[in-house]
């Protein structure tokens, strides 16, 4: 799954509220979403729920922040300026542009020499 380009408040990608439990997403990419609101966090996600976890994740480009206080579970996922977790690293992705890569929608496809390959 690939959430990218929207712009929202809060939580530009993705934003989960207290009554949101066991959130789990394996193998997705939030790029270049942002929080709008004066003084807004959660560019990438903002989560207030409890048990959200992310596996192979890609979150980068997202503005102010890609997911603020550690709210997140996350494991194996390449987050721009770090994040606690078992695996992760911070390393540009090298993402192309969205494009039509073979799927239903148009995704950024990792380019050759991504860290986020295997």
């Amino acid at each position: 799954m690939t959430v990218s380009s929207n712009t929202a408040a809060f939580g530009g990608g993705m934003y989960n509220d207290q009554n949101s439990v066991n959130t789990s997403l394996i193998n997705v990419t939030f790029v270049d979403n942002s929080a709008s609101f004066s003084g807004a966090y959660g560019g990438g996600i903002l989560d207030y729920g409890e048990g959200t976890t992310l596996t192979n994740a890609i979150l980068w480009g997202n503005t102010p922040d890609q997911v603020p206080f550690n709210s997140v579970t996350m494991t194996y996922s390449l987050i721009q300026d770090g994040y606690t977790g078992e695996g992760n690293i911070s390393t540009p992705p090298l993402l192309s542009a969205l494009a039509n890569n073979g799927g239903f929608v148009a995704t950024p496809a990792l380019m050759t020499g991504s860290p986020a390959i295997d």
